[in-house]
């Protein structure tokens, strides 16, 4: 049962005796199975649970959405990843995103948090103090007209007047060293390392045969994972693990068939490690 799902059923008004017709609810015909106390003691622990969501959004969005670009002029999108119950931010360039790795400038993908406090600590010091209250990084990031990174300097334009040209260097810019200090899970799509380019034949038959499976499920074939597993011999989990396979984004896909997916994918933990959510 998903949460929309789930959600649906807690808000279902059917249950406290009433018929609904055209966003109206009427009294119903039949019993009641819910008290009214408790169903309306939901619904204001939903809409409280609610504004507390919108609220926490608000404070989490990220600082240099719209303003951060790679090197090759690519905008650079928020994301996040989940391990063990730690969220981790990522700016993600647009171009990896729609899995064009030509396009993408010397970094792909880069630490929220790190870039944020490393600009934010570099602006007040270095922004006219009449524009802004003195020590105030966020209102110095008004003045801010892009933040290009990358992986050796991160260059700060500022809102440059009329008669300045847009591209290029201006005398206001700022230009910081830079490299990051992150490693691991912000290196994954990273890793372009074209002579260990090989395609990962295990890698590719568990894929192929993930998607083997899932077409016989969806067919008709077996009508449960159990079924399908006893008929190949091998445990459920097994077959429940590598399905996770049939489901990956298409640029992931095309990677692992090139042999260009980053070298720390290995067959025996791909399922565990290779995210579901296309994004990430």
């Amino acid at each position: 049962m998903s949460r929309y799902t789930l959600a649906h059923f807690l808000k279902n008004r059917v249950y406290v005796g009433e018929t609904g017709h055209k966003d109206k609810w009427f009294p119903g015909e039949h019993q009641p199975i819910v008290d009214r106390k408790v169903f309306d003691a939901v619904q204001a622990l939903l809409r409280s649970n609610s504004i507390r969501r919108k609220a926490s959004q608000t404070a989490s969005e990220a600082l240099f959405m719209g303003k951060l670009y790679d090197d090759r002029g690519n905008r650079m999108t928020p994301s996040f990843s989940a391990k063990n119950g730690v969220r981790y931010r990522f700016y993600v360039s647009s171009a990896l995103l729609r899995g064009r790795k030509s396009e993408v400038g010397s970094l792909g993908r880069v630490p929220a948090q790190e870039i944020e406090d490393y600009v934010l600590a570099a602006l007040p010091s270095r922004t006219p103090t009449s524009a802004i209250p003195q020590a105030d990084s966020r209102a110095a990031l008004q003045l801010v007209d892009r933040i290009i990174v990358s992986r050796s300097e991160v260059l700060i334009k500022m809102a440059s007047p009329d008669d300045l040209p847009a591209a290029g260097r201006t005398p206001g810019d700022i230009a910081l060293p830079w490299q990051s200090r992150t490693t691991g899970s912000s290196s994954l799509i990273e890793n372009h390392n074209t002579d260990n380019w090989k395609p990962d034949e295990s890698l590719i038959q568990s894929m192929v045969r993930a998607r083997h499976w899932l077409h016989t499920l969806q067919d008709g074939a077996y009508d449960t994972i159990e079924n399908l597993a006893a008929a190949q011999n091998i445990h459920p989990k097994v077959v429940r693990q590598e399905l996770r396979l049939a489901f990956l984004s298409p640029s992931l896909v095309s990677a692992i068939l090139d042999g260009t997916q980053p070298t720390d994918i290995k067959r025996q933990h791909a399922w565990k490690t290779l995210p579901l959510a296309w994004i990430d």
